[in-house]
């Protein structure tokens, strides 16, 4: 009689779509990633030892909300994540259980990667976070003091022309 995993994983590859490339599943997922890495670094200018600081801060607080998410989200019914329940603890965990750890082919990926349309909604809500930089809620990277924070102090446009702060373009 075959382990439950093993009957769980012929089952999930017999339904993965026969178009599906999982080469082209890496390398979007892998190309969206170093994009966004490159659109984020061509963003600063002038870092100050204080905000190479935030860096790790950064990094800490981050992987604590993707593991909160996972935990709360991935492994919790609630309404608002069902689809991601049922992904994550439905495929994932019955397709990767204790002795079962590995894949066999790259089609099971599949399982593995993130789907590219959660990777590019989650892409535009990161990208739609930083208005609050543009808008001027937050100074830019590499402001150091009020007078640099906002660039209508160094511009001949007066304050009084300019109707939002969201107009002004960002270089």
């Amino acid at each position: 009689m075959a382990h439950p995993t093993e009957t769980f994983r012929a089952r999930y590859r017999a339904n993965v779509a026969p178009h599906y490339n999982p080469w082209l599943h890496a390398g979007f997922v892998f190309g969206y990633g170093i994009a966004g890495i490159l659109l984020a670094w061509s963003s600063t200018h002038r870092i100050t030892p204080l905000q190479w600081l935030t860096v790790p801060a950064t990094l800490v607080f981050f992987n604590l909300c993707i593991y909160l998410v996972h935990r709360h989200l991935g492994h919790h019914k609630h309404a608002l994540a069902r689809l991601f329940y049922a992904r994550h603890t439905g495929d994932h965990h019955s397709f990767f259980t204790p002795g079962h750890m590995t894949y066999d082919s790259p089609r099971d990926w599949r399982v593995i990667l993130f789907p590219a349309w959660l990777i590019v909604s989650h892409g535009s809500v990161e990208i739609s976070s930083t208005d609050s930089m543009s808008s001027g809620l937050i100074a830019p990277c590499g402001a150091s003091s009020s007078s640099d924070s906002i660039a209508l102090t160094r511009s001949s446009v007066s304050p009084s022309t300019i109707i939002s702060s969201s107009s002004i373009p960002i270089v």
